[in-house]
């Protein structure tokens, strides 16, 4: 990979040294780029997951200088985009939809102009969608029950979603109706965790 693939791509967990030259898995491998670490969340919690999460390359690159913000909607799009490639194993999102035989259109959304097509593939398969039915608001932050629910409908691309979850939170009285049933899966499979 090299250009903007190459900074698309995810990052692998940090066997690379701080030099030209890395090691990986017993190999030696060139590294083409100055983005040859991983960078960290400051929150010793958070610190784990995101290193399992970089070894299984998940992380995309541009992604780890923003760990203290909240996440927009594109940015959510973006980052389920890259688990379906990765859980796929599939080479991008690309080969997804041609192996699945989904089309997608660009610019499903008027306020989408320019936008990462991940909005519009992820749209197509009908894991996201609008705020209303033209727009999709890809600067908006998006809500914990708004992410559950797109975590839920592209786990389905990948195995069974069963119905029988109880989990409750003592704020569970803000969680919409809609959303009841993807946060309570999400709580239950670890995904989301309770404050």
């Amino acid at each position: 990979p090299s250009g903007n693939d190459a900074q698309k791509l995810t990052y692998l967990m940090s066997e690379f040294y701080d030099s030209d030259t890395g090691v990986y898995g017993g190999g030696s491998w060139n590294v083409a780029t100055d983005k040859d670490f991983l960078k960290l969340p400051n929150h010793d919690w958070a610190k784990e997951t995101v290193t399992e999460a970089a070894r299984k390359s998940l992380v995309p690159y541009d992604f780890t200088n923003k760990y203290d913000k909240n996440i927009t909607r594109e940015e959510m799009a973006i980052l389920i985009e890259n688990f379906i490639v990765v859980a796929g194993n599939y080479a991008n999102m690309s080969e997804y939809m041609k192996a699945t035989g989904t089309v997608y259109l660009e610019g499903s959304f008027a306020d989408c102009e320019g936008r990462d097509t991940a909005i519009d593939c992820l749209y197509a398969l009908g894991i996201l969608s609008g705020v209303d039915g033209i727009h999709f608001n890809p600067d908006g932050t998006i809500t914990r029950q708004e992410a559950a629910t797109i975590m839920v409908r592209a786990a389905k691309l990948f195995m069974y979603v069963g119905t029988n979850y109880s989990t409750k939170t003592a704020d569970w009285n803000n969680v919409d109706s809609w959303a009841s049933f993807y946060v309570r899966w999400c709580l239950d499979k670890g995904l989301l965790q309770i404050d």
